[in-house]
This record gives C-alpha cells, sequence and structure tokens, in this order.
C-alpha cells in the first residue's frame, strides 16, 4: 500500500511540530490549587498586679488607741477577650485566718477598698465563700486600685501573721 502525502498534510504536521516545540512545557499545562487559612481566637482571661505581697505595719500608731492600718495600694490590671456581651467576674477567697505559728487571727479582720471601673467599692476576706470584687461585659481591659485594711487589736499576739489570697477572674 502507497501512501501519498499531500502539500497540506505536510504543512499541518510542519505546524503542529513548530508550535509543539516553541511552546514551553508549563505554558502547556496549568494546575490550581487552594487552601482554606483559619485562625481561632479564643476566650482568653488574664489577671496582673503591680506586686505580688501587701505589708501592713501595725507598729506605728499610738498604743492608746487601735486604729484601722492600710496598706499601699495593690495595682489590679484584668483583660478578657470573649465572645459578645458574656458576663465575666472577678473573685477573692482567703485561703484560711492570718497565721503567725500557732496564733490565728479571723480572716474576716482584714477588708478592701477598691476604685476602678466594674471593680466593687469595698468587701471583708472570707475563707468559706469568694467575695464578688469585680464584674464586666464583653472584652475589654480594666484597672483598678485595692487598698487593704487589716482591724487591730491589742489582744493579737505578738507575730507576723499572713494569708493567701487567691483572686480568680472567670466566665460564670
Amino acid at each position: 500500500m502507497t501512501v501519498k502525502s499531500s502539500p497540506r498534510v505536510v504543512a499541518l504536521l510542519v505546524w503542529v511540530a513548530i508550535v509543539g516545540l516553541a511552546s514551553p512545557a508549563s505554558a502547556q499545562t496549568t494546575v490550581n490549587a487552594s487552601i482554606n487559612v483559619q485562625a481561632t481566637f479564643g476566650t482568653r482571661v488574664k489577671v496582673v498586679f503591680d506586686r505580688t505581697t501587701v505589708t501592713m505595719d501595725t507598729q506605728a500608731y499610738d498604743p492608746d488607741t487601735v486604729t484601722t492600718i492600710t496598706s499601699d495600694p495593690l495595682i489590679l490590671s484584668a483583660r478578657a477577650r470573649v465572645e459578645g456581651n458574656t458576663r465575666i467576674v472577678l473573685t477573692l477567697l482567703a485561703d484560711g485566718p492570718l497565721r503567725s505559728g500557732t496564733s490565728t487571727i479571723p480572716a474576716n479582720k482584714v477588708g478592701w477598698t477598691i476604685a476602678g471601673p466594674g471593680f466593687h467599692a469595698n468587701g471583708t476576706a472570707n475563707p468559706n465563700s469568694a467575695r464578688l470584687i469585680g464584674q464586666w461585659r464583653g472584652s475589654g481591659a480594666w484597672t483598678g486600685t485595692q487598698i487593704y485594711s487589716f482591724e487591730d487589736s491589742w489582744t493579737y499576739p505578738v507575730g507576723v501573721y499572713s494569708m493567701l489570697m487567691t483572686y480568680t477572674f472567670s466566665i460564670p
């Protein structure tokens, strides 16, 4: 069998060869891919203090009178990132009475005042029930100034007394 080549067929084959060789391989193939990028921002609450110790010195007053002793101001900074209008609260709980060795003074002899938006004005330490000291709605940052006070008495035994106060910042 004999195949005859026509000038048209030859021209077509030459054109296909030229176009095929002239185009780079990457131009002949296109690949697209997509990815979904997500970032999750969870709820966060944080409370920070300007220091971790509050000291009240009961030795510097007139022995003929009993007075309330106050601390230097404690600066509290509360921050929250929450959904919409979510309620957040800051509570305070004493770990027990004031202790010095085996001697104790009731926790309710320690009180405080707080100034700042959303903070509750005053309270008294309690080891049995957390005290609400601030509440807010939604995300934000709030700063308050807390001054501890101590109701002194001549009946307390001499000593260095302490108790731990636990602040809890949460979404109830």
